[in-house]
């Protein structure tokens, strides 16, 4: 038995998960923490860190020198540990924008190459930066104000010509109201993504009606506690839900029955056009044919008259 108890001593001193042990590459307030395998990315996203650093603050007019550490996670199990459950989407990395911090999924981004390695921290740059703002002036910004400024800097879902979610939600009345996303997003990810090309789209509308610094305007309008309505207003002169209102009218653009039919043109949609088509022309060939017969009947069906003599 002794045998036994020294191997449950043995077992049970082992941890379940050994913490990782990390490296450490600095360079003008931006820390890297890496694995020692993982020297040449650690090189390659400090220098990302830096450069999209400088072009964010520069699109948004803000300090050039906020501070952030990266830490860069080589074991999928072991990131999805660090930042909880994120099986709604394909979580390549998360910023903790309070205290300026970054976990990166490198086993994910290895198979999509450093335009993948640019796009994530770029995104999560962004908001690292947009948090200093909220410390800075006491206030909380909305999650679709955050994720659609995150997105337009640095993408987190494929831009294809051939997604026309957008357009199809906006033509059924399905788009998700920006009020139900102020605090977070759907849990579910088809509805997720759905939530992050909202977001994205709208700021990208914004841009496009009133400038390409429309939103570094909005940015230093908002004083100290303001709800981010009140800084579209003071900077923009717009209330936030009227303009989300003309942005959903223009992703319908003109004949949007037709447009939806040319989304959604598949062989199946074709299918059930034809089919459609056919049905109606052979109602339409019935009821002619109906109609004549009718005709036909009224013309053979001769009148009856009964012959009578007057009696004198």
């Amino acid at each position: 038995m002794p045998f036994v108890r020294i191997l449950l001593l043995l077992l049970f001193a082992v941890p379940a998960c050994a913490a990782p042990i990390y490296e450490q590459m600095r360079k003008e307030g931006v820390l890297i923490l890496y694995p020692a395998a993982y020297e040449a990315q650690a090189r390659t996203s400090l220098k990302m860190l830096l450069d999209s650093r400088a072009e964010i603050a520069a699109r948004l007019q803000l300090p050039a020198d906020t501070p952030v550490s990266a830490e860069l996670v080589g074991d999928n199990n072991l990131f999805n540990e660090m930042v909880g459950n994120s099986s709604h989407l394909r979580i390549l990395g998360v910023a903790y924008s309070p205290n300026g911090r970054i976990v990166i999924n490198l086993a994910r981004l290895t198979m999509g190459g450093e335009s993948n390695l640019y796009e994530t921290l770029a995104h999560e740059m962004a908001h690292v930066m947009l948090g200093g703002v909220e410390k800075q002036k006491q206030l909380r910004l909305s999650r679709w104000f955050h994720e659609g400024v995150a997105c337009w800097l640095g993408r987190v879902l494929p831009d294809s010509p051939d997604d026309h979610r957008l357009e199809t939600a906006a033509i059924m009345n399905a788009l998700i109201p920006l009020y139900t996303l102020e605090k977070g997003f759907p849990p579910f990810q088809e509805q997720s993504q759905i939530a992050y090309l909202q977001s994205e789209n709208f700021i990208r509308f914004i841009l496009n009606r009133h400038g390409q610094d429309s939103i570094a305007r909005v940015l230093r309008a908002l004083k100290n506690g303001e709800s981010l309505d009140q800084g579209f207003m003071r900077a923009l002169g717009v209330d936030v839900f009227q303009e989300e209102a003309v942005w959903a009218h223009s992703l319908k653009g003109g004949h949007p029955f037709l447009k939806l039919i040319y989304n959604n043109f598949t062989i199946f949609t074709v299918g059930a056009l034809l089919t459609v088509i056919a049905f109606i022309g052979y109602r339409m060939k019935r009821r002619k044919i109906l109609n004549r017969f009718d005709h036909d009947e009224q013309l053979t069906a001769a009148p009856h008259f009964e012959d009578s003599e007057d009696e004198n």
